[in-house]
């Protein structure tokens, strides 16, 4: 079993050894092409069994010059996507923040016109309910129930201290 295990070791590291000439002689007759390096999962095995490797010469294949050109470019291509997933992920949360910022200042603009609007209809509707209030007074003694009427419309209008006043 010993024997077996050692067996099965030393093919695996043969079989990635394999993989890993053959991917770069491809790199190497592509001319370098960066979409022919090892990324993710694929290139962190072979790295873990180069550094394997590397510790035991006399049991294990020795890489050649292009095979650690090819194993550098790979780590230096996932570095860079690393940078540029990270770069991205700031981007977005950047743009996350200004539009959360963006909503806030929105909806407390809209709110400061919603309550500068309610005020001004307030105040215009007491200036109506003033106004009626005079006219109803005005209108006490010739017509008392149009001058009632325009009583009760100032006071439904706006309850201001007038309105109150004609109502009486």
């Amino acid at each position: 079993p010993r024997l077996r295990s050692w067996l099965v070791e030393d093919q695996a590291a043969w079989v990635l050894y394999g993989q890993l000439a053959e991917a770069a002689a491809r790199w190497g007759d592509s001319g370098r092409d960066p979409s022919f390096v090892y990324r993710g999962g694929q290139l962190a095995a072979v790295q873990e069994a180069a550094g394997r490797w590397a510790g035991d010469p006399g049991r294990f294949p020795v890489l050649t010059a292009s095979e650690q050109d090819f194993l550098e470019a790979s780590g230096r291509a996932a570095a860079r996507g690393a940078r540029q997933r990270r770069a991205v992920t700031v981007a977005l949360v950047v743009l996350l923040v200004a539009a959360l910022a963006g909503g806030v200042v929105a909806v407390r603009a809209a709110r400061s016109a919603d309550t500068q609007r309610t005020l001004a209809e307030k105040r215009a509707s007491a200036a109506v309910a003033a106004q009626f209030a005079t006219q109803s007074e005005a209108l006490d003694g010739s017509d008392p129930v149009e001058a009632a009427r325009l009583a009760a419309a100032a006071w439904r209008l706006s309850p201001v201290p007038q309105a109150y006043d004609s109502l009486l």
